[in-house]
């Protein structure tokens, strides 16, 4: 399996800000096809391989534990679709892999459907670079603002890190829903409702298999075909 190979967030935000070509429009298409399309490998099913566990039926989870076990849950990978619906736009893409190490994210992506080649996008919180092969990379020190200016959207990929693992943000209020297993079946945050099903276990910590993020009419529905804990 690759590993990613990024350095500290200090080294990582000296090294984006290094770069200051910004190009909007294909970066524009570039940010389409990354929340639109996650991992999806030719007609390859959406949902869980064979190396992921079901739940087991009995199973009821203390909140209090799996709030604790999914916190310590800093390094992933995953492999899946997303389709988004808005009033400005409806569409899919596809990216190959997103992998998170703490505040660090690394998606490697490749898209026919903007005419996007082989590109890679990796940042935190506060920078983001875009590396395109036979391009100059692109830089922005501000992710969340600079998606919704460029789409109309307002998509939060800093936020993603938690509410695709099931976890609210640790610095905002969140009102909270559980199953029937005691697991989230919905977050509202921020403005956002954030919906949870298809759990599987991976060692034994369970984690959504979809996920649908819904602000005003805006609806962004994440199928996570596999997990990858590293």
């Amino acid at each position: 399996m690759k590993r990613l190979a990024i350095g500290s967030p200090s080294r990582l935000t000296n090294k984006l800000k290094r770069t200051s070509t910004f190009r909007r429009a294909r970066f524009s298409k570039l940010i389409i096809a990354i929340f639109i399309g996650l991992g999806l490998n030719g007609c390859a099913t959406l949902w869980p391989s064979d190396s992921q566990q079901s739940l087991h039926a009995s199973q009821h989870y203390n909140w209090q534990t799996l709030q604790s076990q999914l916190n310590e849950l800093s390094s992933w990978e995953f492999l899946g679709k997303i389709g988004v619906r808005s009033p400005q736009n409806n569409f899919t893409a596809a990216i190959h892999r997103w992998t998170q190490v703490d505040d660090l994210f690394n998606i490697d992506l490749a898209s026919t459907f903007f005419g996007i080649g082989a590109s890679n996008i990796s940042g935190n919180a506060y920078a983001v670079m875009l590396s395109e092969a036979g391009e100059a990379p692109m830089y922005s020190d501000n992710p969340n603002a600079l998606i919704e200016e460029q789409l109309g959207l307002p998509l939060p990929i800093t936020y993603l890190s938690y509410w695709i693992k099931g976890l609210p943000l640790p610095s905002s209020p969140a009102d909270i829903t559980f199953n029937s297993e005691g697991l989230p079946k919905q977050i509202q945050q921020l403005g956002w409702t954030i919906d949870f099903s298809k759990h599987t276990l991976h060692s034994n910590i369970p984690l959504p298999g979809k996920i649908k993020l819904s602000r005003n009419r805006t609806s962004i529905t994440l199928a996570i075909k596999q997990w990858t804990l590293i």
